[in-house]
């Protein structure tokens, strides 16, 4: 007999005859669960497959020879990775960051060993910044052991000398310093800051609150606050109150803190030997701060203000205590009040230790509030008056073809026509007006917006234009996205064809040649035509027939293959310069992913042909939604 309790034989067999029915409620809870929907089997299908294709791309990568080639395609594919497969982006991000060490390395002691820049050691992390901003906008801590390593290799080669020029004093209101951590940190957040990533920023710059107050991270506030005001405005508050608990905060700091609030374009402070120095901040906001952030500024300042002692302050120091409450004063009698008196005290006891001289010096630049000319400058003023002194005709013809030119890219139209008319010979005219045609063309896009008559016009000026084939074919097919716009699809297909026509006459093997399939090919995927994977096949056929091309931007500047007329290589760059093999795969893939990364492999270049497979993977994760899609800019 089982010495088994019987209680416990009793569970046993109740938990053994329910068994079944668990299996059996487990089953059904188990096949109760909906099987994914297509939509989802797709999404997850096209993600292993741009997966794929992005590891083996940066597999791949240790073939390129070039480190700077080899730096920007694991860049680009770790950050196409990262919504889809993190693990391996940051694993891909630290070989980038080895790659765009080596890179800088090499090209800092080349530069030593022969060249103009070898001193100058902050010209050479070009390869090592791209990496970090790119890093920065998907994790800034991954990033920031990195800022701290290119901080260190900067600060190592500037040399002690430098470092002792360094601590010669004077306000902080100059640009950030690259030679510091917290320089490099400023320089990386504005650089996410322009490409939008204002969170990423904001994350980035926040340690260099503890540094204390400086122009840069001021300047660097003020162009956060452009696209992300309440950022801006919590790391101002954070600065203030850093600012207003540290004993040691100054004049100076007050009045650089007061530029966000108060002179957005214009930074000031009181060097050591009590002269006043001023530094404009370009392209700053002219919006209000919040009502809150104003408050709080007049508070931290008064507090900081009032409680410096004149008494213990050296010559520039009370000088620049006395410039600060006078400049000030004006605003804290309209929003804050309730410290104005206390601080007209403290001016006048202030005024009467500085002598008559340096008090005129002081108050005459107290009421600075922007160093722009209250007149612009004529542009050309200074072209002008060249042509107008030259004695020689030839010369002043050639002159006057420099009027055109800068009048042309700025759009003066009717002044680049007057001073075309105005030279003598022949083929300098020619010159000039054919360099009016170009910037005409080339900045067509932004004249017409598809109003009536639009299209008529857009394709009258790229017939009767005189410019090079590639540029005619740019008019075409801005003349095409006008008819596609408008509906009128066998006109847009016509316009197309004369856009492929004007790229076949372009020269082979060029940049021109280049420029003119990219687009040609990137238009016809765009508009959808039954001739986009001819123009695609076409497009990488003559990529592969150019030995100079890699992938990289097309700069027509830098052209010695072909001749172009004075203004032109510059028209072209504006025009054409926008399409590349980003434009091109990313819409051959959001057609058809297979056929985009098949023509992808075709390309000749090894670095060119990673870059088209890792934005072919890119479009395909966006499809797949696990990578966010963006506009890219158009000119």
């Amino acid at each position: 007999m089982s010495k088994t309790p019987r209680n416990v034989r009793l569970a046993l067999a109740l938990l053994l005859a329910c068994a079944p029915c668990a299996r059996g409620a487990f089953a059904q809870k188990r096949t109760a669960a909906p099987p994914p929907s297509k939509a989802a089997r797709e999404a997850e299908r096209s993600r292993r497959k741009a997966v794929a294709v992005l590891l083996e791309v940066a597999a791949g990568a240790k073939a390129l020879e070039d480190a700077s080639q080899r730096a920007s395609v694991l860049t680009l594919a770790a950050s196409a990775l990262w919504g889809a497969d993190e693990q391996a982006a940051r694993s891909t991000f630290a070989r980038a960051w080895e790659a765009a060490v080596e890179s800088d390395e090499a090209e800092f002691k080349k530069e030593q060993e022969g060249g103009r820049d070898g001193d100058l050691p902050e010209r050479f992390t070009g390869m090592r910044e791209a990496v970090l901003a790119a890093a920065a906008q998907h994790d800034p801590r991954m990033a920031d052991a990195w800022l701290g390593a290119l901080a260190e290799w900067l600060a190592r080669r500037r040399g002690e000398e430098a470092a002792a020029e360094e601590g010669g004093g004077g306000a902080d209101i100059g640009p950030a310093d690259e030679f510091t951590r917290d320089g490099q940190r400023l320089s990386l957040a504005s650089t996410l800051a322009d490409e939008g990533s204002y969170a990423e920023a904001a994350r980035v710059a926040a340690p260099t609150i503890q540094g204390g107050v400086s122009g840069a991270l001021v300047e660097f506030l003020l162009r956060l606050r452009m696209g992300a005001p309440e950022e801006a405005d919590r790391l101002y508050l954070q600065l203030l109150a850093s600012a207003r608990a540290r004993p040691d905060s100054t004049a100076n700091d007050v009045l650089i803190l007061s530029s966000y609030v108060l002179t957005p374009r214009l930074l000031a402070a009181v060097n050591a030997d009590g002269s006043v120095g001023f530094r404009p901040i370009a392209d700053a906001p002219a919006a209000q701060t919040s009502a809150r952030t104003r408050e709080v500024f007049f508070d931290s300042a008064a507090a900081i203000l009032l409680r410096a002692s004149p008494d213990s302050q050296a010559a520039g120091d009370t000088s620049a205590l006395y410039f600060a409450i006078g400049r000030l004063l004006p605003y804290f009698e309209r929003e804050g009040p309730r410290h104005a008196a206390a601080l007209q005290a403290k001016l006048s006891s202030l005024a009467a230790q500085l002598g008559l001289e340096r008090r005129a010096g002081l108050d005459s630049k107290m009421g600075t509030r922007d160093l722009s000319p209250q007149n612009p400058a004529d542009p050309l003023r200074r072209l002008l008056e060249q042509a107008d002194g030259a004695g020689d005709p030839k010369l002043r013809d050639e002159a006057r073809l420099k009027v055109v030119v800068e009048a042309a890219r700025k759009s003066l139209w009717e002044r680049a026509r007057r001073a075309a008319e105005e030279i003598a010979d022949p083929e300098t005219q020619h010159a000039a007006r054919a360099a009016i045609d170009a910037f005409q063309v080339a900045t067509a896009r932004t004249a017409f917006n598809g109003d009536e008559g639009d299209l008529e016009k857009m394709e009258a000026l790229a017939r009767g234009a005189d410019v090079p084939p590639a540029l005619r074919a740019y008019g075409f097919v801005l003349a095409a996205d006008l008819a596609a716009r408008r509906g009128a699809h066998e006109s847009a297909a016509a316009l197309l064809e004369e856009a492929f026509a004007q790229a076949a006459q372009t020269e082979r093997g060029t940049f021109a040649r280049d420029a003119a399939a990219l687009l040609t090919a990137s238009a016809a995927a765009r508009l959808d035509s039954p001739r986009a994977w001819d123009a695609l096949a076409a497009a990488v056929a003559a990529l592969n027939e150019d030995e100079k091309f890699d992938g990289a931007p097309i700069q027509f500047g830098l052209e010695t293959r072909t001749e172009f007329g004075p203004g032109v290589a510059d028209a072209l760059d504006y025009a054409l310069g926008q399409f590349d093999l980003e434009e091109l795969f990313d819409a051959a893939a959001q057609k058809n992913f297979d056929r985009a990364t098949a023509e992808a492999r075709n390309l000749k270049s090894p670095a060119a042909r990673a870059q088209a497979l890792i934005w072919a993977a890119r479009a395909e994760l966006v499809k797949a939604e696990r990578a966010p899609a963006y506009a890219r800019p158009v000119r």
